[in-house]
């Protein structure tokens, strides 16, 4: 259907359209992986914050169970910014009471711990072979569209039918 609807675009419109999502997306993922080297503490800016461990609770979900802790007096199972998920060894090293490290990034109210599961070795790796794709379908669309303007497509001629119908 997605295909159908790009082939059924002029090149240059096709083109075009391939750019700017590539380049929305390769913002987007850049701007992840800045979030991420915050959270990590390579990059400055991000903002933490010790809170003692108050409520532990496992969810049970379709892709496996999510291991929660909270600081807060809200109920640990209502979403929010009140409540970290943890992988499991994470979650049985900390016990009700402890103090957690929590991390904070620029422009985000969502707490993250430096070695959690947004900012992991997997994620980075991940998310960096998404922007190196990204950027080169950036850069082919760009040669794409610089070459229909260098070489612009033969024009179409009319059809005949086209030509006998009256205009109004």
């Amino acid at each position: 259907m997605l295909s159908d609807f790009l082939h059924s675009l002029q090149p240059r419109r096709r083109y075009l359209l391939i750019l700017v999502v590539a380049t929305l997306l390769g913002g987007y993922t850049s701007y992840k992986i800045w979030m991420m080297c915050q959270i990590r503490g390579w990059v400055p800016g991000a903002t933490t914050r010790v809170e003692q461990v108050t409520q532990k609770h496992i969810s049970d979900g379709r892709r496996g169970n999510a291991y929660w802790v909270s600081w807060a007096d809200e109920p640990i199972q209502t979403p929010g910014d009140h409540r970290l998920n943890l992988t499991r060894e994470q979650w049985q090293a900390v016990d009700l009471g402890e103090n957690i490290e929590v991390v904070y990034a620029t422009g985000s109210s969502m707490p993250h711990t430096r070695d959690g599961i947004y900012a992991e070795n997997g994620s980075f790796i991940f998310d960096g072979m998404l922007l190196i794709a990204e950027i080169a379908t950036v850069i082919v669309m760009s040669f794409r569209l610089f070459r229909l303007r260098k070489n612009p497509p033969p024009a179409q001629p009319a059809s005949p039918d086209l030509l006998d119908r009256p205009r109004f």
